[in-house]
């Protein structure tokens, strides 16, 4: 194995540790998690959660150093339109969802203290 490659499967198995402590952490505060890690053919989606009446799309971006930014600043233009154009594949998937309410939320956590920003609203659709 490359170094290179090592490093890519390092960042993924983080990412997913990652990913499944804030699921739980949203649980706990009383969001109902929906899916882990949706693919589809136009990008991915991190996590999808239901608050009350609300589908929230949530992008996790995990920073074990701030030296080259926040992980809220990494999310551009490019990342928000997979985003929206994968929100838009799981809801045609999803009928029964596709009426509800949904907004586009950022989990920017920094390590190793773990401190998270929870952004609710990130960014929309329009």
């Amino acid at each position: 194995m490359t170094e290179h490659s090592a490093k890519q499967k390092y960042a993924r198995e983080t990412g997913t540790q990652v990913e499944h402590w804030v699921a739980e952490r949203l649980q706990q505060q009383g969001l109902v998690l929906l899916q882990h890690s949706f693919h589809c053919p136009v990008g991915e989606i991190d996590l999808i959660m239901q608050e009350k009446k609300e589908i929230a799309f949530i992008e996790i971006k995990y920073r074990s150093k701030i030296q080259y930014g926040t992980g809220a600043e990494a999310i551009t233009a490019t990342k928000k339109r997979r985003i929206i154009k994968s929100a838009q594949w799981y809801l045609q998937k999803n009928p029964r969802l596709a009426k509800m309410a949904c907004r586009f939320d950022v989990i920017a956590i920094h390590h190793p203290e773990k401190e998270w920003n929870w952004i609710k609203y990130a960014f929309d659709a329009f």
